[in-house]
């Protein structure tokens, strides 16, 4: 299920045990691996499902050591 919301998240009474930052490929896969396990897991994920500039701004931030480009940019 998808929340727009915390409030609708309420509503529906779902009570996890796990909570994943990021649905990116590691968080899919612990998400996917805990579920498959019978352990109720919620994933956050920064933004909306539209694209927006301030959606974005959830991705902003610098490396630090090694060359690589900004994160806004990759």
């Amino acid at each position: 299920m998808i929340f727009d919301s915390y409030e609708a998240y309420k509503q529906v009474g779902f009570k996890p045990r796990a909570c994943i930052l990021g649905s990116g490929p590691a968080g899919t896969t612990i998400a996917r691996k805990l579920g498959a396990a019978g352990i109720p897991v919620v994933v956050l994920e920064a933004g909306s499902r539209e694209f927006s500039d301030e959606s974005q701004d959830f991705y902003r931030g610098k490396t630090v050591g090694d060359f690589y480009f900004d994160l806004d940019i990759t």
